[in-house]
């Protein structure tokens, strides 16, 4: 439960610190170039592809013909996670409304072939546990389900910062059509 209410203390805090980069990078400003070139892929060796594993709690379903949905269950403590397709990885995500960007651990960023140099922990963070270094990276494709969004800005988190899953955060979200609470259930309408 503490480790859950520090993740979302810590998404409440990188929307308020990258907001501001977000929407200055949206003109072609100096903030969005940086958002797109920071940090760029280390060489690592091929990786086999992983198709997305469906899970239990996630479910794709036609959407009164106005697209697809993804329908996502709570956990015991009412948050909902995911099983993210990111360049043909499967990760587990927290869906996290107040983190204004994608953010992946370490290890998922890793596994992903991408590998931060020290000085590309630029942007800053509040959390419960303190301040925050991460690095500004750009997901080329990141799927939840039939959901599909391309050149995503997300963040790598420092190593050590936190532990556990990333955070699917506004960077993804404000691009669907919609999602809602119902009944329980986390609706995302694309």
């Amino acid at each position: 439960m503490i480790s859950s209410t520090l993740k979302l203390a810590f998404g409440v805090l990188v929307a308020a610190l990258l907001v501001s980069t977000l929407f200055a990078g949206q003109n072609g400003g100096p903030a969005g170039s940086f958002l797109r070139s920071a940090v760029s892929r280390r060489s690592a060796p091929p990786r086999p592809q992983i198709r997305l594993a469906r899970s239990s709690q996630t479910s794709a379903a036609p959407d009164d013909g106005f697209g697809e949905r993804v329908v996502l269950r709570p956990d015991t403590y009412g948050h909902f996670h995911a099983q993210v397709d990111v360049e043909g990885a499967s990760l587990r995500m927290l869906v996290d409304t107040g983190a204004s960007l994608v953010v992946l651990s370490h290890a998922d960023a890793a596994s992903l072939g991408f590998r931060p140099f020290p000085t590309d922990y630029r942007l800053m963070a509040r959390t419960a546990n303190g301040t925050v270094a991460m690095a500004p990276i750009v997901l080329p494709e990141v799927r939840l389900g039939s959901l599909v969004e391309t050149n995503v800005p997300a963040a790598v988190e420092k190593p050590g910062a936190f532990t556990g899953e990333g955070l699917l955060g506004m960077s993804f979200l404000n691009r669907l059509r919609g999602y809602q609470v119902k009944d329980g259930l986390l609706i995302l309408k694309n």
